[in-house]
């Protein structure tokens, strides 16, 4: 398949015609939608700026932000320094 068809699968947006996806070891099918959104990020050739933090954006989709987790993930980004 092609990415797009790959992605549209990923996501849920398409069905396969026979056989299945696999995500991380498990079939698309048994993930939850919102568990699949929290694990795919998208980069437009163009980004946008939202209207959140920094932080809101690291967090994406969490209902709480945890704070150590989003330092962490900027660390290992190279985002943050001597930190």
């Amino acid at each position: 398949s092609g990415n797009a068809m790959l992605l549209r699968l990923i996501v849920g947006v398409e069905a396969t015609n026979s056989g299945e996806a696999f995500l991380d070891g498990h079939a698309r099918t048994q993930w939850v939608g919102s568990d699949v959104a929290r694990h795919i990020g998208y980069l437009p050739q163009d980004p946008v700026l939202g209207a959140e933090t920094v932080a809101q954006a690291i967090a994406r989709l969490a209902p709480v932000i945890d704070t150590a987790a989003v330092l962490e993930a900027a660390r290992m980004a190279g985002a943050l320094r001597n930190c």
